[in-house]
Order: structure tokens, then C-alpha cells, then sequence
């Protein structure tokens, strides 16, 4: 019975990257031929089916990576339980919270079924058959659990939380579950479901909110500007970049911090998860400043801090998805991230050169010769930047389009002519960087639906009001929502924070005269924050777990790092000219 559940387990494994990398590779040939046939062909060819075919493929990545990320256990989750308990306790919290997200599937999927079986209309395109599939699948594909049995769990539940009280009940219910560890986008579907339900909307509501994330163009550029991250990091681009920064950078004193500041900036705005960052180039930092003389407290505040520079600069997958819930132009956030960035960098830069200023001995001199070999070496990523950013500020293609052509790039250059990542390698490759956009589209689908319920239900403009009682200026208000920001950063995702908050304070700081631009960064430059505010600060378990230090000498080694931060952020907040320089008409 063992060796047939692994073989079915094999088989299973085998089936989802197959179909990712199917699906990811049709996405950038067709999104790059879009291109070619646009600007070098001059629309020769007719391509009105290949926007719909994009569309439909983002929502299977979406599904088919949600799939592989429940078969990984790699959900995006607050998890709060595994951090400070072990043992039996775990076991138990990990099959309640696996019972809970079956539910919600089950739920999600039988509603997702009859909204198809109610001939939901998907416009007269030659790929109906396919939408109609793949909105099939939605996520009760998950669980071997036959969708029939669904439309009874939802009415039992329907039943169950129509009486008195229950919405208190199912609160805390939902916050317990969170703690034990339930996938995000249980927890926030189960809450949509909740409000559905009190106001007697049918949950094909919710099902329809999830697929439309198939009507959102930008959202290819997530899977493929992750795919492109993930290439970077397996290849050996870490390394020639550090040896670049270190030709340019290290004859200053203090040039190896700096080095891995400007690095690892550079490194977490193309792969969008700081946790990479530390793991890819901590390696190779890590040790150096050990060997260079740096204080060991020094080295891992200083790489850890590291990792979460860059989500302010392009192309960052948080400042896509955040123009993507806010319905903002990400080449404004493009625009407005480089100056908030920059500040955050020279800060960091500033307080490493003067806490190691009596260790002014340079490591290295300055060596045309050596800046030269460094640039023949990495010549083929530092087009990169110009590719995207050149690309979009010059009106050649889209963000979108920008994305294909940055994934296709860098899988010319690491797999065919660097040839650092093997064919053998790339279902790998391609699963990770999948299980990852499935767990933010999963949430991001589940929220559009919450989203719809307190817009419904007037939730915003009831929080306006209740703000507006405690708070009488546009300073107090951002006041405020730094505390909170730097609260919810500690415990939530920075994806998930995202779409599930913006929603809620975007008409809140439009009351108070906040721009949108600058909202978002400065919601990002504060989530950044998140991922080294104790208790669950995301890099610093990473950090504890590649360097083997223990999470409390880990907490006093990044606070440091920590203030300064803060302190770039409240500058960044008081001063909205940083972030609105560059945008036209502001």
C-alpha cells in the first residue's frame, strides 16, 4: 500500500511540472511573439485568440501552482504555532488546519462547478472550452474528495452559521486557525464565504470573484517575472554580481558592506522574496565579512537586514501586485520606488561605514583591469535593468510584456549560452517559482471576493468614519498607519498584507489626501519592515536557519539595522516629495 501511495505521489509530482512548465513556456513564447509580430512585423499575423490564451494560462498557473503548493506544504500561512511548540501538538494543529482547508476547497469548488453548470457566459472566443475547464478545476482539485459532497458541507455550514452570535464564533474561530497555521486563503475565503452568506448571496459570488483573476493582463507579468527571479538565484549571477559591486565598491572603506547592500538590493528587486536573497547570497557575503574582520554581530544584522532592500525598486513583485489591488500604474510605482529606495540604501550605507570606520583598511584596491573582467563576466545580466526598465519608460512594451522578455532573457543566458542550469533542472526550478505565484494568486483571487463583500457591505467607509473620530490631519493618519503597518508586518506576509488591507485603506487615506503612489510605498517601505520585526519576522527564522544562530542573538544583531529603517520610513512617509518626483502632474 506504501510503495503505491509514493508511486502515486511520483505521479502526481510529475503531472503538475509537466504542466507548469508546459503552461509557463506557451506563456512566454506567446507573450514574446506578441511582441516580435507587433513591433518588428507590423501586426502580420492576426492575434486576437492570444490575449484570451495568457489570460486563461494565468489562471492555470494559479490552480496547478496552488495544487503543488498544498502538495508542498507551501502555502502562504501566518504559522505562528510551529515557531514556539513542537511535537504531538504541531501533528494535531497541522491535520485540524488540513481538514479546514479541504472544507474550504470543497466549498469553493462545488460553487465554482455550478456556476459553469448555470452557463456562465465567457464571451464567443475559440479557447470557451478550455475557460470552461480550467474554471472546473478550481481548487477542489486539491483534495481527492468527490465534489458531490461538497454542495452538502456548504449547505450544513450555510445552516450552521445563519444563527444568532455566529459571526463572533466564527471570528475568533478564523484567528485560531491562523495561529495553528491554516493556508491564508482559507482563512480569507471562509470570511468572505461568512459575509455571503449573512446577506443571503448566493456563493457563486465567490467562485466568480476567483476566476477573474483571469481578466487581469498584468497579472502574467507575476509568474514570469518570478520565473526569471528564480533562474538568477540557481545560477551563478550571485557571484559574478558580488564580484562586480566589490570591483566598483570595494577599494572604499567599509566597501565590502557596501557591497552587499548594493547586491542584495539589486538581487531581491528581480527575485521578489528577501528570503532568496539570504539564501542565495548570504553564502557568499556571510563569510567574507567574517574574513575581512567585521564583527560577527556586524555580518549577520547586516545580511539579514539586506535581504529586504530592493522591493522598492523594479521590478519588484510587491510594487506589480500592489498596482494590481489598487488599480495604480506600476510604472508610476516603478517611478516613485527609486528615490523611498535609494534613501533606505544610503541609510543603511551611512550607519555600516561609520560603525566600522576604525577599520578603514579597503579589500581590495581599485582595478580598471578587475572592473573590466567583472563586467565581460556578468555581461549578460546587466542588460537586465535596461531590458525592463528601458523597455517600459520607452513605450516599447508593457510591464507585461516586459516580464516574457526578462524570463525569456535570462533563460537564454543561464540555461543556453551560460549553460549553469541544466533542462534536467528547470521542473524544479519552475515548480518552486510556481508554488510561489500560486500561493499570492490564491489569496489574491480569494480577497477579490472579500473585497467585494465589505465594499457591499460599506466596510470602508464605516473604517473612514471610526479613523476619522481619532485622527483630525493627514500626519496623525500616517502616524497611525505606520503603527499598524509595522504591527501587521510582523505577523502577515507581505503579499497577503497586500491585498488584503490595501483595499481596506485606500479610501481611507484618499479621505485623508494621501496620493495612492505614495501610499503604496509607503505601505511596502513599512511591510518591509515586517520581515525583521520580532516575533515572526520572516528573514530573521531564515537567517537563524542558514547561519545556525540562535532567533534571540539573530533579534539583537538586526535592531540595529531595525532603527535605521524605521527611520527611513518615517522620511519616506513625511515626505511625499521623495516618492512623487518623478510622476508627471503631481
Amino acid at each position: 500500500m506504501r510503495k503505491l501511495l509514493d508511486k502515486l505521489e511520483q505521479a502526481g509530482r510529475l503531472a503538475e511540472n509537466t504542466a507548469l512548465v508546459v503552461l509557463l513556456g506557451t506563456m512566454i513564447g506567446v507573450s514574446v511573439f506578441q511582441i516580435i509580430n507587433r513591433q518588428l512585423l507590423n501586426g502580420s499575423f492576426s492575434l486576437s485568440w492570444a490575449d484570451e490564451l495568457v489570460k486563461i494560462i494565468v489562471l492555470w498557473l494559479a490552480m496547478v501552482g496552488s495544487v503543488a503548493a498544498a502538495r508542498d506544504n507551501k502555502h502562504i500561512r501566518i504559522d505562528l504555532i510551529t515557531h514556539v511548540l513542537s511535537g504531538p501538538v504541531v501533528a494535531w494543529a497541522k491535520v485540524i488546519v488540513d481538514l479546514f482547508a479541504a472544507v474550504v476547497c470543497i466549498v469553493i469548488g462545488w460553487n465554482a462547478y455550478r456556476l459553469i453548470r448555470e452557463e456562465m457566459s465567457w464571451g464567443d472566443t475559440i479557447f470557451t472550452d478550455v475557460a470552461r475547464d480550467s474554471a472546473a478545476g478550481i481548487p477542489a482539485a486539491q483534495l481527492p474528495v468527490p465534489l458531490a459532497h461538497g454542495e452538502t458541507v456548504a449547505r450544513n455550514i450555510q445552516a450552521d452559521w445563519r444563527r444568532g452570535g455566529i459571526v463572533i464564533v466564527v471570528s475568533l474561530l478564523l484567528i485560531l486557525l491562523a495561529i495553528l497555521g491554516a493556508p491564508l486563503f482559507a482563512i480569507i475565503g471562509t470570511s468572505a464565504m461568512a459575509g455571503f452568506m449573512s446577506t443571503n448571496t448566493d456563493l457563486m459570488t465567490m467562485a466568480l470573484e476567483l476566476l477573474s483573476i483571469s481578466q487581469m493582463p498584468i497579472l502574467t507579468a507575476i509568474p514570469l517575472f518570478t520565473f526569471a527571479g528564480y533562474l538568477l538565484s540557481e545560477s551563478d549571477a550571485p557571484k559574478r554580481l558580488v564580484r562586480l559591486t566589490n570591483a566598483m565598491f570595494g577599494w572604499m572603506p567599509g566597501g565590502l558592506a557596501l557591497v552587499c547592500l548594493a547586491a542584495c538590493a539589486f538581487f531581491t528587486a528581480f527575485t521578489g522574496a528577501s528570503g532568496v536573497t539570504i539564501i542565495a547570497l548570504g553564502a557568499i557575503l556571510y563569510p567574507a565579512l567574517k574574513q575581512d574582520g567585521y564583527s560577527d554581530r556586524f555580518n549577520l544584522g547586516l545580511v539579514t537586514s539586506s535581504g529586504s532592500l530592493g522591493l522598492l525598486f523594479a521590478p519588484s513583485l510587491p510594487l506589480i501586485l500592489y498596482g494590481v489591488v489598487a488599480e495604480v500604474s506600476i510604472d508610476d510605482l516603478f517611478r516613485a520606488g527609486i528615490l523611498p529606495g535609494l534613501t533606505m540604501l544610503v541609510m543603511l550605507s551611512g550607519y555600516s561605514i561609520w560603525v566600522n570606520r576604525h577599520n578603514r583598511k579597503p579589500i581590495s584596491n581599485f582595478s580598471l583591469r578587475e572592473v573590466g573582467s567583472a563586467l565581460r563576466e556578468a555581461i549578460w545580466e546587466l542588460p537586465l535593468p535596461i531590458v525592463v526598465l528601458g523597455g517600459i519608460y520607452s513605450g516599447f512594451f508593457a510591464v507585461s510584456e516586459a516580464a516574457a522578455i526578462t524570463a525569456m532573457y535570462v533563460f537564454i543566458a543561464e540555461v543556453l549560452i551560460n549553460r549553469e542550469i541544466s533542462f534536467r533542472e528547470l521542473p524544479r526550478i519552475v515548480r518552486e517559482a510556481m508554488v510561489l505565484v500560486g500561493g499570492i494568486l490564491m489569496i489574491l483571487g480569494v480577497s477579490l471576493a472579500s473585497t467585494y463583500y465589505m465594499i457591499d457591505a460599506e466596510v470602508p467607509q464605516k473604517l473612514l468614519a471610526f479613523v476619522a473620530e481619532m485622527v483630525s490631519s493627514q500626519t496623525s493618519f500616517l502616524i497611525l498607519l505606520l503603527l499598524f503597518l509595522l504591527v501587521l508586518g510582523a505577523i502577515l506576509d507581505i503579499f497577503s498584507a497586500i491585498v488584503l488591507v490595501v483595499p481596506l485603506i485606500l479610501p481611507i487615506a484618499a479621505g485623508f489626501g494621501v496620493n495612492e503612489v505614495h501610499l503604496g510605498i509607503v505601505f511596502l517601505a513599512a511591510m518591509q519592515l515586517g520581515y525583521l520585526t520580532p516575533p515572526v519576522g520572516l528573514n530573521l527564522f531564515i537567517a537563524s536557519y542558514r547561519f545556525d544562530k540562535p532567533i534571540m542573538h539573530v533579534y539583537s544583531a538586526t535592531f540595529p539595522f531595525l532603527i535605521i529603517l524605521l527611520l527611513s520610513v518615517m522620511l519616506i512617509a513625511f515626505l511625499p516629495e521623495l516618492s512623487l518626483v518623478f510622476l508627471s502632474g503631481e
